[in-house]
């Protein structure tokens, strides 16, 4: 068969591929959920939480100056950026949680039966994580992280990942690789990891 002809059959079948993975809801980069996904399960969750009363919590990363990544390293470098991102948060989440790639380069985490002390906790290690991840050719790679914890006056899972964006953005305007959440600062989101780390196990 004339090689050409070939690669050009092997490339239908990989977008045929591609195809099918996406209608699955599944990003083919990251091998996470896209963001269509995610919203299928978001307010299924909301509403499930509330009805519990176990409040639901949404973590949102960024990763920072990854334009630059792409503009300087190219596309398959950038890829494999967001491969390592990805299997990073994933280990660092629960199996009963939902991770995602909201966009480009966001990613977006629903987390049950949450608390502040736990998100701040799981924000803070995703970022140290993400920070150690050794990418050749790159000098280093951090992310931005906000967090968001349900609460009584939420209509819907939205205002939940309005919140927890509004604080990523203000992780990325105060410097980026930081944790920030809509109501606390950095300092404290930084103490309530300290306070939680030294407190004796029951």
């Amino acid at each position: 068969m004339d090689p050409f002809k070939r690669i050009e059959e092997l490339e239908l079948q990989l977008d045929a591929a591609h195809e099918e993975i996406a209608k699955l809801g599944v990003d083919c980069v990251s091998g996470l959920l896209t963001r269509g996904g995610f919203e299928k399960h978001l307010e299924g969750r909301f509403r499930s939480n509330r009805r519990n009363e176990s409040p639901m919590g949404i973590i949102m990363c960024d990763i920072d100056l990854f334009k630059e990544v792409n503009d300087t390293h190219g596309h398959r470098v950038g890829d494999d950026v967001i491969t390592r991102v990805a299997t990073t948060i994933q280990a660092c989440t629960r199996t009963t949680d939902i991770v995602a790639r909201y966009g480009g380069e966001e990613f977006v985490c629903i987390l049950v039966n949450a608390d502040h002390a736990g998100l701040a906790l799981l924000s803070e290690r995703i970022r140290r994580m993400i920070e150690n991840i050794s990418v050749p050719g790159l000098p280093k790679v951090t992310v931005s992280v906000g967090f968001a914890l349900q609460n009584e006056t939420d209509a819907s899972g939205w205002d939940i990942v309005e919140r927890a964006d509004k604080a990523l953005y203000g992780a990325k305007a105060n410097g980026r690789n930081r944790v920030e959440h809509s109501t606390l600062g950095d300092s404290e989101v930084k103490m309530i990891c300290e306070i939680e780390r030294v407190r004796p196990k029951e």
